[in-house]
């Protein structure tokens, strides 16, 4: 680079501090490189020589002496000039770069302003991103909640609708439909009654299955089981099976049972087979009330047609104006089937279950005061001028109640069914000569001893103090004279 002397024009070398024509002084403005330590202009931000940055703008402004002229040392400053520009050695000059401090703050804000738009614009960004995932999250979880309500209620449709399909017929309908299509005509049996029936659609197909039965004491007892099912609109025998009972009264009336407020009969899925869940009893065609009883929960595979059931071997006992039924269960079978027949037994309002207390009562030591206790109210209505008659609470043991030196021998008195003693304590006992069992008929409780004998109709009079009365003892009900 060369540079002109500001007062003669001559043209210098670049980095000369005098000029070699006039001794002009070439310091004026001038500052020197801390890299190079060659003269450079006060006001240049690079060196111009070596680029060597050599000002900052947020300095204050270097202090530039301006030495006066010396013309007596022109001749050698242009020599120290020459010589010394000879010794420095050769750098690559680059382009001289004049920017003012104006330049560099207008440069200083027009950065800070495009880092401010910068920084807005990344601001409103996150914000909008912000925005978009809370109503996204909003909108999903909306969504979650609206699909699970849906699905709830589309669930409850659903289970309402297959209610409203498994039951649409009630059992009396069932029954009438049963009646009506399995019963008349050349599908029925004149003799039969009509035992039980239930409705399902279960598997998509909807089927009756009935029972009607024939009961005598002259022939054998039998029930048939039939199934209907709805096949284009119209009800369809498709089999049926016929079972005998070698002896006893079949009884299937719910209310007779005790059980009409069961869910029985039904149509039902156990262990993945279709069945026909029912009740019966069988019971002694005389001495129907007392007598023992077989109580059947059974289970109709409506496919194989076989029929499995539980045995219940029980009588019939009084409690509280009720009948029930106490006994056990005969044997014990490790199946899905027996288990369930099982438990829905345990489950019957009518099996009665003594207590520790009354078990130790029913003992046949305890067969007085049992009878007195279960006979308070009978008793009570004998005294009654307004009752005509009562029924007595009876029960049966297996072994006999009282010594032969408590009984009164000549007391007896007999027929082809019943014998009655009377004891010396006053009471009056029974054995059933067919069934084999003892049982108490009659306690005075005012220590009377009462006076017996049997009537041409099978009835036993007795009479005792005031008492003046007449049992029947199949059905045990006591008619007063």
């Amino acid at each position: 680079m060369v540079n002109k002397c500001p007062k003669c024009g001559n043209m210098l070398p670049a980095g000369a501090a005098y000029c070699g024509k006039c001794g002009a002084s070439l310091l004026a403005g001038m500052r020197k490189c801390p890299e190079c330590h060659r003269f450079i202009p006060a006001k240049s931000v690079f060196c111009p020589l070596c680029g060597k940055m050599v000002r900052n703008d947020f300095a204050p402004e270097p202090v530039v002496l301006t030495p006066e002229p010396n013309e007596k040392a022109v001749g050698e400053n242009k020599s120290s000039v020459v010589a010394e520009d000879e010794k420095q050695p050769k750098k690559e000059i680059k382009p001289t770069v004049n920017i003012s401090r104006d330049d560099v703050l207008e440069n200083k804000n027009n950065k800070s302003k495009d880092n401010g738009r910068k920084n807005k614009l990344i601001s409103i960004s996150l914000v909008l991103v912000i925005v978009i995932l809370v109503v996204a999250v909003y909108d999903w979880n909306s969504g979650s909640i609206l699909h699970n309500d849906v699905q709830e209620q589309t669930l409850a449709d659903e289970s309402e609708l297959l209610q409203q399909d498994e039951i649409p017929m009630s059992m009396e309908e069932a029954a009438e439909a049963y009646r009506s299509i399995a019963m008349h005509g050349s599908h029925g049996d004149e003799d039969s009654r009509f035992a039980v029936a239930a409705y399902s659609n279960l598997r998509e197909k909807e089927r009756i299955v009935g029972i009607d039965f024939n009961s005598d004491e002259n022939r054998r007892s039998h029930y048939r089981i039939k199934e209907l099912v709805r096949l284009n609109g119209e009800w369809q025998s498709l089999g049926e099976i016929v079972k005998y009972i070698d002896r006893g009264l079949l009884i299937f009336n719910r209310d007779s049972l005790g059980i009409a407020n069961e869910n029985i009969p039904r149509i039902m899925e156990l262990d993945g087979k279709l069945y026909f869940y029912f009740v019966y009893l069988i019971a002694p065609f005389q001495d129907a009330s007392r007598g023992e009883c077989h109580l059947m929960p059974s289970l109709y595979n409506i496919e194989t047609k076989d029929v499995i059931q539980a045995d219940f071997i029980c009588r019939p006992v009084n409690r509280g104006g009720r009948k029930m039924y106490r006994g056990e269960m005969s044997g014990n079978r490790e199946t899905p089937e027996f288990r369930f027949l099982s438990q829905e037994l345990a489950r019957y309002s009518i099996i009665y279950r003594p207590t520790a207390e009354e078990m130790e009562l029913e003992a046949p030591k305890n067969a007085v005061k049992k009878w007195a206790k279960d006979n308070e109210k009978a008793l009570q209505e004998l005294k009654d001028a307004d009752v005509a008659t009562t029924t007595f609470v009876v029960t049966l043991y297996d072994s006999p109640l009282f010594a032969r030196e408590e009984v009164d021998t000549e007391s007896l008195v007999e027929n082809e069914s019943y014998m009655f003693y009377v004891t010396h304590a006053g009471a009056v006992f029974g054995y059933n000569r067919s069934s084999r069992e003892f049982f108490i008929a009659y306690v005075d409780m005012n220590g009377n001893k009462p006076v017996i004998d049997m009537k041409p109709g099978g009835m036993l009079h007795v009479v005792a103090g005031d008492m003046d009365f007449d049992l029947d003892p199949v059905s045990c009900k006591v008619v007063k004279n």
